[in-house]
């Protein structure tokens, strides 16, 4: 479900992989973009084709409680 947000769509996609979903990749539009290693606890997706790569990194100030 794809709405005018583009923050949201990207959450969306990210939660699609960490599913274990392949997503198209929408640099190359030819390859998809999945997981690399467990999806469940990666940093870390690429895509097939083009080798787009997306790393999630977290603030850790902002995690600390």
């Amino acid at each position: 479900m794809y709405t005018n947000n583009p923050l949201e769509n990207s959450l969306e996609r990210i939660k699609r992989m960490r599913n274990g979903e392949k997503i198209k990749c929408s640099r190359c539009k030819d390859g998809y973009i999945s997981a690399v290693g467990n999806p469940k606890i990666t940093n870390v997706f690429k895509c097939d084709k083009c080798e787009t790569g997306i790393v999630l990194t977290v603030d850790r100030e902002s995690t600390r409680q």
